[in-house]
């Protein structure tokens, strides 16, 4: 695969330090990526789009494609449980319909810790980290997400984790562009057995065809206990620290506190604020 020429990302007004520090962090370690960062949003107005645009001068903002729209709008219409999380599927605009560029996409709640250029000598068309149930051993049913400790009965599928792909140009032209809005269209979407949004879509469609990275290029930290037991990357060694789950390190509620009783939990806060530290001293920076 060739090394991405985009990197994409969904933000928001209440996202918006995780964008900066997942951003800033990524471009610190990564010094090869020399291409443009695209900001997918609904809500930041002129002014928080201008600071991005400052900090980040490769950077666009963009409002998510009114056909994806439009498709979501749709699905939440019949599923209203998802009206909360309707944001998420935001990130499906990273399969565009041009096909052009090799893009990675990053959720904007991680923080990098170390270069992930070596995940594009793998010659698949995505790669990804395995979600929890790949890390515990476990599998999902390829039509319905559903979690279960039987094989799969589609050979080669792998359940992963949507918050880093790295996504070829192949599989971002119109053919799989239809795919995905298709797999939003509310009957498709019946069998869907787990709570995932984007990453069901993804999951399904690409399944079979990821490349799973070592646990280190996503190194999730919002499980907690969930994840007792697995072999796991210690966090110490983590290219990539990410805060999947309701605890974001920049909201420091109570959910933050709660989970600083795990350690992994709180040497990972600690790496963010670190990161957010630098972030707001760059030279030059009001």
């Amino acid at each position: 695969m060739e090394r991405p020429s985009e990197l994409i990302t969904v933000s928001s007004t209440d996202f918006l330090a995780g964008t900066q520090v997942m951003l800033a962090s990524f471009l610190d370690t990564n010094p090869w990526f020399t291409g443009k960062i695209i900001v997918l949003h609904d809500d930041l107005d002129a002014i928080a789009q201008r600071r991005l645009i400052d900090d980040f001068p490769q950077m666009e903002c963009r409002e998510p494609t009114d056909e994806l729209r439009n498709r979501v709008s749709h699905l939440v219409a019949h599923y209203p449980h998802l009206e909360t999380r309707q944001r998420r599927f935001y990130s499906l605009d990273v399969i565009d319909g041009a096909g052009s560029e090799t893009a990675l996409f990053v959720d904007s709640d991680v923080v990098f810790m170390r270069s992930i250029e070596d995940a594009a000598n793998y010659g698949a068309a995505l790669v990804a980290c395995g979600d929890r149930a790949t890390i515990m051993g476990r599998t999902r049913d390829p039509a319905t997400l559903r979690e279960t400790s039987h094989a799969s009965e589609v050979p080669g599928f792998r359940s992963f984790n949507a918050g880093l792909m790295m996504i070829a140009s192949r599989l971002r032209g119109t053919g799989t562009r239809d795919d995905v809005l298709e797999s939003l269209d509310p009957d498709a979407w019946a069998s869907v057995q787990s709570d995932h949004t984007d990453q069901a879509v993804f999951n399904r469609l690409f399944g079979q065809q990821v490349q799973l990275l070592d646990e280190g290029f996503n190194r999730m930290v919002g499980h907690g206990t969930r994840m007792a037991g697995a072999a796991r990357c210690p966090v110490e060694d983590a290219r990539v620290l990410h805060f999947n789950g309701p605890a974001k390190p920049w909201r420091m509620d109570n959910r933050v506190r709660e989970m600083t009783q795990d350690a992994d939990y709180a040497f990972a806060l600690a790496r963010w604020h670190e990161a957010y530290r630098r972030f707001l001293a760059r030279p030059g920076r009001n």
